[in-house]
């Protein structure tokens, strides 16, 4: 039976208000409820964990980084299917699609008006061996999506810990710290080079790379700014010199006033104060950085020249 036919079933004043009711019902079914506007003036945040952790260990991060007045909803934490994928595995197959997806939500939210001066490019925390799989996403997948990365107890180097490792896992792929040859480290390799002056480790970056460097230049399109946050005497990552990359660095930052982070090099930063390599996703210091670092202004042409 249509709806009409039983509206005439009744007579009388109950007729006029069933017709009501139905019309009702009928406009509310064919309206949908725009979704809530999406706002990063910054563009949204994903961040990345590390060799067997999940989207947990960011718990404390998150929450101060909300209250420093990031919205809750452009702020998200990837959970890797698998804590020890292969890095590339782990950027090409889950990281990309998970970036897309964050982008497109960000896209069909209804948009404010142009003087929020909203950016749809991402910002990137990779910890521990996140910083990997991150940073293959920002130099080799899509750096035209990435406006910021930062690795915090990153393995930017690979790491001698707990070597050697199974090939085709994660761990391997760290194993051995500052790997020579594709052969010895194939993603390290990559996005490294040898331990001399060689391959642009920030490629697109703002920061100014050492001499000799093949330096791939940041362009209109491509601009990051890469920084790196560290603890002294890591357990985890061996040696020391793995924490750091070259060409860090390239917009100014404002550290709050008694911060126990230090630029040890450009771009990259260390806690004063003691630590541990996971303690630091707990700091009120390094929400403080991570504040200052996504919100800092940045080179108007977006360039740099090879040193």
């Amino acid at each position: 039976m249509d709806h009409w036919a039983m509206v005439r079933i009744f007579a009388g004043p109950r007729r006029v208000w069933f017709v009501m009711a139905l019309l009702s019902w009928s406009c509310s079914e064919s309206q949908q409820v725009e979704p809530p506007a999406i706002v990063c003036p910054h563009g949204p945040v994903v961040i990345v964990h590390g060799l067997g952790q999940g989207p947990g260990i960011f718990d404390d991060l998150v929450a101060a980084l909300v209250r420093r007045g990031m919205p809750r909803e452009c702020l998200h934490v990837i959970g890797y299917s698998d804590g020890n994928l292969p890095i590339r595995v782990a950027a090409e197959k889950e990281l990309a699609p998970f970036v897309g997806r964050v982008l497109a939500e960000l896209g069909e939210s209804p948009r404010q008006s142009a003087a929020a001066n909203v950016t749809e490019k991402i910002n990137l925390i990779g910890h521990s061996m996140g910083a990997l799989s991150s940073r293959w996403f920002a130099a080799k997948i899509d750096p035209g999506r990435v406006r910021t990365w930062i690795s915090t107890s990153g393995a930017n180097h690979g790491t001698d810990w707990g070597c050697p490792q199974p090939a085709g896992t994660g761990h391997g792929d760290m194993c051995p710290a500052f790997a020579r040859s594709s052969r010895e480290g194939a993603v390290q390799y990559a996005l490294n080079g040898t331990p001399g002056p060689d391959v642009d480790e920030t490629p697109y970056g703002i920061g100014r790379d050492s001499p000799g460097v093949e330096t791939v230049a940041a362009d209109g399109d491509r601009s990051i700014l890469y920084l790196t946050v560290s603890v002294p005497k890591d357990d985890y990552i061996t040696p020391e010199k793995s924490l750091l990359i070259d060409g860090a660095g390239g917009a100014p930052l404002q550290l709050a006033p008694g911060s126990p982070l230090r630029e040890i090099e450009s771009g990259n930063f260390s806690f004063t104060e003691s630590s541990g390599h996971d303690e630091i996703l707990h700091s009120e210091a390094l929400a403080d950085f991570i504040y200052s670092a996504i919100t800092a202004a940045r080179p108007e042409d977006g360039s740099r020249e090879p040193q």
